[in-house]
């Protein structure tokens, strides 16, 4: 897992940065998340979604920080940040979309969560 993990981390933070990434790596980092959530006996479903919540967490954590110390282009620069943020975001949940849509397919309504359900898997795009 930490193997496959190292390299996709590095595309989901192109992806999230909307920085350009090659069709070839786009289409081998959405094959690497389908083996590692379906194709092989040990399914790494839960570990992948635990990271990638786990990078997003961190990034909206800087992201704050540079944020926060705006000054007065307060506003703007949060405009900016969000929009590029939630844009990226809507790219990684592409990349994720097979899974998703498994994922999908287990989740309960969010008036049906209770504490029983608190660590269930969410779709990517809901998980940022």
């Amino acid at each position: 897992f930490e193997a496959k993990w190292g390299d996709l981390r590095g595309t989901i933070s192109y992806v999230i940065r909307m920085e350009n990434i090659s069709i070839p790596l786009w289409n081998e980092s959405f094959h690497t998340i389908y083996q590692m959530c379906f194709a092989s006996q040990n399914h790494f479903c839960r570990p992948l979604f635990d990271e990638t919540k786990a990078f997003l967490e961190k990034r909206v954590s800087n992201l704050y920080n540079s944020v926060r110390c705006s000054g007065d282009q307060l506003l703007p620069n949060y405009h900016d940040c969000w929009t590029a943020y939630s844009i990226g975001l809507m790219h990684l949940h592409n990349l994720y979309r097979f899974p998703n849509s498994f994922v999908r397919h287990l989740a309960v309504s969010d008036s049906e969560l209770d504490d029983d359900h608190a660590d269930m898997l969410m779709e990517i795009g809901r998980l940022g």
